[in-house]
């Protein structure tokens, strides 16, 4: 992307001293030309959907325009560890920040509540991070509604998509909560999104089709070398083949630069990899320190790698693609998928954690041509069909009516649902495949959700309906399970043509994301 001089003559005489000042406070000279542009909008309070490629200064785009305007800005954050990061660097800067998540005692809530009134009454700007799950709460609308809240920032905000269809499907009630909090003005920003993705955030945010302007950046980067690493080529019984293909690894992070992700397939994968005790003994002879990073870790764990992967001088990260979001480590030199992306969507996101100091960096996939049919196989039995939605639907109620004499209607939510399904599962030792049993129950969830079998719009008690086959309602639920069923097939057809193309590079990565 090219860089741009932002002049402060281009706005009104009153706004150029706070614009100065904020580009000062925010660390900048110049802006990239979309930066640039992102923020002239939003400063003409135009709503919009701004794609800056990884490490293109998204976070530029909310907090300038809500220094100089002295707005009181919520930002959707996916992630606590994000949330923090991004707090603690507002203020660092002096920039009034706040978090509101689970974390966060009910006292401190109230207490942030009351801080923010107090700054807007001084005409002063603000910024409170925000999980999608706590947004659309009532008690957030009761402590933060009545107008006191000007914008609405969506950082990630592909998430709308890519987790709104599965695993967290409150950030499909983005805009509902927009007009419960009286927020009249939003933008989103990612670095990827695909014309699906778009449909998606134009349907569930605050952001219209119509009215929405789309700034976007060049996705090419051209300090990101791709290359691919058939596994073919290692013969020899199973463990021969694992060793050499761990000879491989070696000999690329022994000619890598900084710090060093490799991701897996799963968790089980990362925990394979970590406790590799030979594997470990060489990196660490190549002056790594390693960690370990995925969804079920404790908590403690996680922040210890997020920090030492941030602050050593050599960090490698075993991880699934939970790791990554909102990580902002300029000096990664190398990011290895160790296993068959499961989609390219994910793997433009993880590759795009590389050089964002703007030298050269390599991404190395090892792929095994053999494995294509036997991932889409897989993937298509992980959906739910349609007698897993039912079998959801009929838990759900049960969980419902179960707690309704303890628990206030609109205090239940298919978030909770899901997270009690999950600690039931995991804590059974003899359930079997527990992650395919929850992805499908998360995937369930969001289709009742869709066609209207399960309402939570935040302004009514939770409510159920009943599930009545051969009714419309039960056809469009059909019909979306074959959706999906197509969708993952498409998605991996897509992952055979990059990654065994002649060329695999970033043209053709972009094209097939359409």
């Amino acid at each position: 992307m090219r860089r741009s001089t932002m002049s402060v003559r281009e706005f009104e005489p009153d706004l150029e001293e706070r614009l100065r000042g904020a580009l000062q406070v925010m660390g900048y000279e110049k802006l990239y030309a979309e930066q640039a542009e992102s923020i002239r909008l939003n400063m003409a309070n135009k709503p919009t959907l701004t794609l800056l490629s990884t490490g293109g200064g998204k976070t530029a785009c909310y907090v300038i325009p809500g220094l100089v305007l002295r707005r009181m800005t919520v930002v959707v954050s996916p992630l606590i560890a994000l949330q923090n990061d991004q707090v603690h660097a507002l203020l660092e800067r002096g920039i009034p920040a706040f978090l509101y998540n689970s974390d966060v005692g009910e006292n401190e809530k109230k207490a942030i509540s009351a801080r923010l009134v107090a700054l807007k009454q001084d005409g002063q700007p603000a910024f409170l991070f925000v999980s999608p799950e706590s947004l659309i709460s009532e008690h957030f609308t009761g402590l933060f509604g009545d107008g006191l809240l000007d914008f609405m920032a969506i950082d990630e905000v592909h998430c709308v998509s890519t987790w709104g269809n599965s695993f967290r499907p409150d950030y499909q009630r983005l805009e509902k909560a927009a007009k419960r909090l009286k927020i009249r003005l939003a933008g989103g920003y990612t670095a990827t999104a695909t014309s699906k993705i778009r449909q998606d955030i134009f349907r569930y945010t605050p952001l219209d089709k119509e009215t929405c302007v789309v700034v976007m950046g060049d996705a090419f980067r051209p300090n990101l070398h791709i290359s691919i690493v058939d596994e073919s080529q290692f013969t020899g019984n199973t463990k021969e083949r694992s060793d050499k293909k761990k000879s491989r690894l070696l000999e690329l992070t022994k000619r890598a630069r900084g710090a060093v992700i490799v991701y897996c397939g799963s968790r089980r994968g990362c925990e394979t990899m970590y406790s590799h005790l030979p594997l470990r003994a060489h990196l660490h002879k190549q002056a790594y320190a390693t960690y370990l990073y995925h969804a079920e870790i404790p908590k403690d764990e996680k922040r210890k790698a997020e920090q030492g992967f941030g602050n050593d001088h050599k960090p490698l990260v075993f991880a699934t693609n939970a790791f990554g979001l909102g990580i902002d480590r300029p000096d990664v030199g190398l990011v290895v998928h160790y296993n068959n992306p499961f989609n390219l969507l994910g793997y433009a996101q993880e590759i795009g954690r590389a050089g964002r100091d703007g030298k050269d960096a390599n991404c190395v996939t090892f792929f095994d041509p053999d494995r294509i049919e036997a991932s889409e196989t897989y993937r298509t039995f992980s959906l739910p069909t349609v007698v897993f939605v039912e079998q959801t639907h009929s838990r759900l109620k049960k969980a419902f009516f179960k707690r309704k004499e303890g628990t206030a209607r609109d205090e239940f939510s298919t978030s909770k649902f899901a997270r009690m399904v999950e600690h039931t599962v995991r804590g059974n030792e003899d359930f079997k495949e527990p992650d395919r049993f929850i992805n499908r129950t998360r995937e369930s969830l969001a289709l009742l959700k869709q066609v209207g079998y399960v309402v939570e719009d935040g302004d009514e008690p939770f409510r159920m309906l009943e599930m009545t086959p051969g009714n419309k309602r039960h056809g469009k639920l059909i019909e979306l399970t074959q959706m999906s069923e197509r969708s993952e097939v498409a998605q991996a057809k897509a992952i055979a043509e990059f990654f065994t193309a002649e060329k695999p590079d970033q043209q053709l990565l972009w094209k097939l994301l359409g």
